[in-house]
């Protein structure tokens, strides 16, 4: 179970809550800039897939039971939008499953399957009515998890890794599924 964390680039002036060594644990590093990277390409595909005049596309991944790409924009925006009316934080996470590639091969598609489904419901059952949850590629998620601040969302982060892990212990004979995690927060004004 291993949960990457980094801290990104410090401000060119002032200080920031993140300077301040909130975790001692070697195992964790923000992956703040692949997080970043990711939220612009989906936004980017997005928009250029409706701006080429694509028909509506679904908001639900028939696979895992959660939001695609699509929903995940349009809650995107949502949420964005009351982060700055109501001054509050957002967290973003962004979770992969380390070595899904692997378990396709050694397990089969079906297997990948499982565990992709078995993730959309341990998440459905951990997270709160007003967070949201995508899939964005094979085997990448993303929440949003409004109000947290990033020590909230770093915890929430280990929860969720800790019940995946301790679900694919049960309801896959021991099949090895982990995730990794990214964590973004958005706060008013960082548009």
């Amino acid at each position: 179970m291993t949960c990457h964390l980094a801290r990104p680039s410090p401000p060119i002036s002032g200080s920031a809550p993140w300077q301040k060594e909130l975790f001692r644990d070697d195992d964790l590093r923000l992956r703040l800039d692949a997080t970043v990277t990711l939220l612009l390409r989906l936004a980017g595909t997005v928009t250029e897939r409706l701006a080429a005049g694509g028909e509506e596309e679904s908001e639900y991944d028939m696979l895992s039971g959660v939001y695609n790409r699509h929903g995940l924009k349009k809650a995107l925006e949502r949420e964005i939008e009351r982060s700055e009316r109501y001054g509050s934080n957002l967290a973003i996470l962004i979770m992969d499953l380390d070595r899904f590639g692997i378990i396709n091969e050694q397990f089969g598609r079906q297997t990948g399957d499982r565990v992709l489904k078995g993730l959309g419901n341990v998440l459905d059952g951990l997270t709160r009515r007003t967070d949201v949850i995508a899939r964005l590629d094979n085997d990448e998620f993303c929440l949003l998890l409004p109000g947290l601040d990033f020590t909230g969302a770093v915890n929430a982060a280990r929860r969720f890794q800790r019940e995946i892990t301790t679900w694919s212990n049960s309801a896959l004979h021991n099949v090895p599924v982990s995730l990794s995690c990214g964590i973004a927060l958005y706060s008013k004004g960082d548009k």
